[in-house]
């Protein structure tokens, strides 16, 4: 029995939340001052960065790379779909 085309696999999903639990997961981990990208994130705002600005700069980088995950999982996703399907029509 074939899929309807277009909907995602179930695998595909289950893989969709668990990078997105997981990147939710990081964004409540603390983070101690002295980890790199605070540091860079501080000389970027010249000093001038307090607790709020860091969080905030780590919250919109963990997002993009939330996305880029998202964006590469589909992509991988729809090539293995046509890879898969062209397997199958030379196989008939």
């Amino acid at each position: 029995m074939t899929k309807p085309r277009g909907r995602p696999s179930r695998a595909m999903v289950g893989v969709l939340v668990g990078w997105s639990v997981l990147c939710i997961v990081a964004l409540q981990v603390p983070f101690p001052h002295f980890l790199f990208f605070c540091e860079h994130v501080e000389a970027m705002y010249q000093g001038l960065a307090d607790d709020a600005i860091v969080y905030h700069v780590m919250q919109t980088f963990v997002v993009l790379i939330w996305a880029a995950g998202v964006g590469l999982l589909v992509l991988g996703g729809l090539l293995a779909g046509k890879v898969s399907k062209r397997a199958n029509s030379h196989r008939q």
